[in-house]
């Protein structure tokens, strides 16, 4: 195997790690949170997200992107991309503070308007270690990174429920990001060892190059961001905090683990796909590797969480949350498409090619709004979530066609080897989990929950094992070769 895509395994493999460990602690931390708060909170937070997501689209301007897409970066240009990083930040956070009463007025929802103004100084601190972890990415210090992740994670499931046992409220939902964020910003400036401090300098003329790239990947994510924040609008707008709040709840726990492993592999591959990207057969490789990974990690996790949906939410998170239940295990179904459908941005950037992913994603935001808004008034959140289901699935086949084509020539065989082996082995594995669990029937929750859980782990990784031992020999030598290093 290529060794760059050796490294990029090994990568996965460190980020799916760290993944887990902080799908663990934001699980501790929603099961706590959701025993002391009501769903009004999470639904006024959800609100003031919808905005906060929109504006960190441009929050960086997709400089980090530009920066590890190009070769080689000179130490005045990255201190001239910090500041204007950092500049950015702090104008767009004073904006969103000024404009929070506005924001809470269309909201309906006075209390949106100090939350987004806290929530709003993720803007300040984020930037702070934006270049830093571009760079260690750039140079697959994905270890580090991973150290890194678990570390805020654990700092802001810690302060926020901390505040919530203080009777704090919401403000706990507020706390917890911002905490995660100084931290890891914190840790990115206190261990970056890529040999580059920012500089008072600013090269304007420099900036160019790297804005215009920029600019194009922020056109891409704001139409992404639409897409993707639709639903808990129009929500939040036709049924309210409270809806919204169950609503956002099942939408988190059915997609943010899947989520973030897809997040993590893109992560980790878009400097290998950049290194290789001028020889089409090592990228097409590195690509349908990235595919491969990503699906092994993440379609065992989405199925399991559809399959202990009717014991875990009602168990962990308490009867109030029970409307939620039908709405994660259809969300489930979004979350496996999500999980093969969502990997190829880091190859669209890697290739030059952020326009083509900006026209993508228009395409999807001309779909969505209209399907999402007629779902939303015609049969609430059970309606929107079966549509979302449906769409992606619809997005899977349209973005072969209109990307992956595009990029890689026709493939369509090679896709599906690399897609459909783990979908079949999750789809044995669940087989093995509704055994369990008609086998479990008389037993209490938690110990039905346990066996549950451990069979579904223990299943799927004998098949994995079996089936995919060239993986495991795969990351084994490549994390030999890390630890050499």
């Amino acid at each position: 195997m290529d060794g760059l895509a050796r490294r990029g395994i090994v990568g996965a493999w460190f980020a799916g790690s760290s993944t887990v460990l902080t799908s663990i602690t934001q699980a501790v931390k929603l099961v706590v949170l959701a025993r002391l708060l009501p769903p009004e909170d999470f639904g006024v937070v959800g609100m003031a997200m919808v905005v906060i997501a929109c504006a960190g689209i441009a929050a960086d301007l997709g400089l980090g992107g530009a920066v590890i897409q190009r070769d080689e970066v000179p130490p005045r240009l990255l201190s001239s991309l910090f500041w204007l990083s950092l500049v950015s930040g702090v104008l767009l956070a004073a904006g969103l503070a000024a404009a929070s009463s506005w924001i809470a007025l269309l909201f309906h929802e006075p209390r949106v308007a100090p939350v987004l103004s806290g929530l709003a100084l993720l803007f300040v601190v984020q930037p702070l270690g934006a270049l830093h972890q571009a760079l260690a990415e750039k140079g697959l210090r994905f270890r580090r990174l991973a150290a890194i992740d678990v570390a805020a994670s654990t700092a802001g499931s810690a302060a926020g429920i901390a505040a919530a046992l203080s009777g704090l409220g919401v403000a706990a939902l507020v706390l917890d990001p911002l905490s995660a964020a100084a931290t890891r910003a914190g840790l990115l400036l206190a261990t970056t060892r890529e040999g580059w401090r920012p500089r008072w300098v600013f090269d304007r003329r420099g900036l160019r190059g790297y804005l215009t790239f920029g600019l194009l990947s922020v056109g891409q994510r704001t139409a992404n961001y639409v897409t993707a924040n639709v639903d808990y609008a129009l929500v939040g707008g036709f049924l309210g905090a409270s809806a919204l709040g169950v609503y956002k709840m099942a939408y988190e726990l059915a997609t943010l683990t899947p989520g973030r492993l897809n997040l993590v592999v893109s992560r980790v591959f878009f400097p290998v796909l950049a290194r290789v990207a001028s020889d089409r057969n090592r990228f097409r490789a590195a690509f349908l590797r990235m595919q491969e990974t990503a699906t092994l990690l993440g379609a065992p996790i989405v199925t399991g969480i559809g399959l202990v949906a009717p014991l875990a939410i009602p168990g962990l998170l308490g009867a109030r949350w029970l409307p939620a239940v039908p709405l994660v295990r259809i969300l489930c179904l979004a979350g496996l498409c999500r999980v093969i459908g969502g990997t190829i941005g880091p190859a669209l950037l890697a290739a030059g090619r952020p326009d083509l992913g900006l026209r993508w994603s228009l395409l999807v935001v001309a779909i969505q709004v209209p399907v999402l808004a007629l779902a939303v008034s015609r049969g609430g959140t059970v309606a929107v979530a079966w549509a979302i289901a449906a769409l992606q699935l619809l997005y899977v086949v349209l973005n072969y066609r209109f990307l992956v084509r595009t990029l890689f020539g026709p493939c369509l065989a090679a896709f599906a080897r690399a897609n459909l082996p783990a979908v079949a082995l999750s789809a044995t594995m669940a087989a093995g989990v509704a055994g369990a669990a008609a086998a479990t029937g008389e037993l209490g929750w938690r110990t039905a929950l346990t066996i549950e859980v451990a069979v579904g782990a223990a299943v799927y990784l004998a098949l994995v094992l079996t089936f995919k031992r060239r993986i495991i020999a795969d990351l084994s030598l490549a994390a030999g070769q890390e630890r050499a290093r």
